[in-house]
């Protein structure tokens, strides 16, 4: 991911995430947006297909792409924290391409799957680009 929501409401030039860009959106309470969304916890890996993780990048998909951030929880719609999402296995990732594929038509491709942090402070983001009329 070179350019995301995160580095448009950071005022970030585009190039790849990192950690402090994670830190720096909780401390200035950086609010959720239509292409922005954080999410304090990854869903079940066998529930992935019927969680809210379609859905959301679907939504967003339609609407010009966007960027899920796992492991930072919210309140009132603005980062205020984090909460460890455990390393990020090769199934997992793949369970998350998966599901964007078979719940979702049409089908998405290209999504982008970035760990970040250190173990006890690890975060995933999911960026998806703009789609054709997809919906699960």
């Amino acid at each position: 991911m070179t350019f995301t929501a995160l580095h448009r409401y950071l005022g970030d030039r585009p190039g790849p995430l990192t950690d402090d860009m994670i830190e720096r959106a909780i401390s200035q309470g950086l609010r959720e947006t239509d292409d922005l969304d954080w999410k304090s916890e990854l869903p079940p890996l066998g529930t992935i297909p019927n969680s809210d993780f379609p859905k959301d990048i679907a939504a967003m998909a339609n609407s010009g792409g966007g960027t899920l951030v796992f492991g930072v929880t919210e309140h009132q719609k603005a980062a205020v924290g984090r909460k460890d999402t455990r390393e990020l296995s090769e199934n997992y990732e793949r369970g998350l391409r998966s599901a964007v594929v078979t719940a979702i038509s049409p089908p998405i491709f290209g999504l982008d799957v970035v760990q970040l942090g250190e173990p006890g402070n690890q975060c995933v983001v999911v960026g998806s680009r703009r789609a054709s009329t997809a919906r699960t």
